[in-house]
């Protein structure tokens, strides 16, 4: 498993999307965005390659990658809804801080 850095910029907005190729089925497996503002905007992980650690791998890159480029903090929404997600966040240090708006919580990190 490779996890490729790509960095995008639209309209003046950069992300960097952090991408995982399975080199033996040769396809994508999981993709986490993050914005230039320290926000992890999606995390999606291929269902047959889920928990098996990925999802967490690629949210603490992000986060690396967040604090090289001098964030402090890092911020994500979760649906209220997706226990998993909740519970995998709250794993890896995420804490909520907007409870409830919306249908999603919204979670911050101390870099």
């Amino acid at each position: 498993m490779q996890i490729h850095a790509v960095e995008v910029e639209v309209d003046g907005d950069k992300t960097v999307s952090l991408i995982a190729y399975d080199d033996q089925q040769l396809q994508i497996v999981a993709i986490c965005r993050v914005d230039a503002d320290g926000y992890i905007m999606s995390l999606w992980v291929q269902e047959s390659h889920r928990n098996q650690g990925l999802g967490s791998q690629l949210i603490e890159r992000a986060c690396e990658l967040l604090k090289g480029k001098g964030k402090q903090v890092a911020g994500l929404s979760v649906n209220d809804k997706n226990e998993g997600a909740q519970r995998l966040y709250k794993r890896l240090g995420f804490l909520p801080y907007v409870p409830g708006h919306d249908g999603y919580t919204q979670y911050i990190k101390v870099l």
